[in-house]
């Protein structure tokens, strides 16, 4: 286990990401993983904040299950459910940096796109879901950023607060499931694992009470922008992260050694769902 002192800044570091997805719906691993590199190592850091994304998202489901649409969410995870396995296939053969440059630059020209012209693009029906989906399944199976296209389209379907909150954890729920399963028959999932979440799950049940009070009180208009925020923080992380791995390769070409240094904060951010 970490020193007293690291565990207060690993408590700090996940309350303030699981307010922000509380608050928002989206964007706690994006957040907490990026720091928690330099703290942990993958096989805690990864499995850890997996078991509190889904945890997290039960919380907000606990309070807000009646604002799930379930039309709307089905054709959505039935459709990443068969994209995930096309993108784990994917995974030997693709070309990460690419895929991860490419879905930057979407999610930071829809964000900046939709602050400067609010509202201008609308999605009338949901016949477009299970395309987002699979999309989302294969980015999700392939390079851990499911999220974001998640997010796009809900932005674009105009769910008011409640109904994106609710509607993005029940995906997230069945999503950081298998991720979490994963970490656990690896054997991923150990005693500081376990002694961390415990620490820090009662951190997310006060962090969710606040976002939740937090989304009760923004006006749907802010809150989109604010949405709109977190995809521009978002598309500028993945953008770092691209930047971040191609660094990497060139250190791991010159030096076997600073490779190896250089792509452990990397492999640490992918083990994870955004």
């Amino acid at each position: 286990m970490p020193e007293t002192h690291i565990v207060i800044l690993i408590g700090a570091i996940t309350f303030g990401a699981t307010l922000v997805r509380s608050t928002l719906g989206f964007g706690d691993a994006l957040i907490a993983m990026p720091l928690l590199a330099f703290i942990l190592p993958l096989r805690t850091a990864a499995p850890f904040i997996a078991a509190l994304s889904v945890f997290n998202a039960l919380v907000i489901l606990f309070h807000e299950w009646r604002h799930v649409s379930f039309g709307e969410v089905r054709p959505l995870i039935l459709a990443a459910l068969c994209g995930i396995p096309l993108g784990v296939w994917l995974l030997s053969d693709g070309d990460q940096r690419f895929v991860t440059a490419l879905l930057a630059v979407l999610v930071l020209g829809f964000s900046i796109w939709n602050l400067w012209r609010p509202e201008s693009l609308h999605l009338a029906t949901d016949r477009a879901a299970p395309l987002f989906g699979i999309i989302s399944g294969v980015l999700g199976g392939a390079y851990n950023t499911a999220g974001p296209t998640l997010v796009i389209f809900g932005t674009l379907r105009r769910w008011e607060a409640s109904r994106f909150r609710a509607n993005l954890q029940s995906y997230f729920v069945v999503s950081g499931s298998l991720v979490f399963l994963a970490h656990l028959s690896r054997g991923n999932v150990t005693v500081p694992v376990v002694t961390l979440f415990a620490i820090c799950a009662p951190l997310t049940l006060l962090s969710t009470a606040i976002g939740r009070r937090m989304t009760q009180t923004i006006p749907r208009v802010r809150f989109t922008r604010y949405v709109h925020v977190g995809l521009l923080l978002i598309g500028l992380v993945l953008l770092g992260r691209t930047l971040t791995s191609g660094q990497a390769e060139r250190g791991d070409a010159s030096s076997g050694t600073q490779g190896a240094t250089h792509s452990e904060p990397a492999r640490l951010i992918e083990g994870d769902q955004p």
